[in-house]
């Protein structure tokens, strides 16, 4: 991030030995005093309600409010250690695509619910996915 930034942002990673109340990478803009925090989460190893915790609870009630940000994004990794996430609503086995999709229109309602919210934004990256040229 820090080489694609081209001195138009800055980003600050959160040390190794962290207490845990800071996101893992922070963003800011220049002339903007807002960060946009991020939060990185191994998918494979969080269940979908730890997962909605972490957007809720970490992203949104800690890292964001204390920065006083209006913006944040998780992003999740697949390693395909885990197939498959339950729902806690309707039950229904999600893949990693489908939770990807489910926790970005979580991260939305938290976002309607909350005016001090613009956007939440949910990315995954497949590390399983080919990268072979064919």
């Amino acid at each position: 991030l820090t080489l694609r930034s081209k001195g138009v942002y800055s980003v600050e990673r959160e040390p190794e030995q962290s207490d845990y109340n800071e996101p893992d990478i922070s963003i800011q803009r220049a002339g903007i005093f807002q960060p946009v925090p991020v939060e990185i989460k191994v998918a494979d190893s969080w269940t979908y309600n730890k997962l909605t915790e972490a957007l809720s609870g970490q992203l949104i009630g800690k890292y964001m409010r204390s920065h006083g940000a209006s913006h944040g994004h998780l992003v999740m990794t697949y390693h395909g250690k885990r197939k498959t996430w339950r729902h806690p609503v309707s039950g229904k086995r999600l893949d990693f695509q489908a939770l990807v999709r489910s926790l970005q229109e979580d991260a939305d309602a938290m976002v309607r619910a909350n005016a001090s919210l613009v956007k939440i934004t949910v990315t995954g990256i497949d590390l399983t996915a080919s990268t072979t040229d064919d």
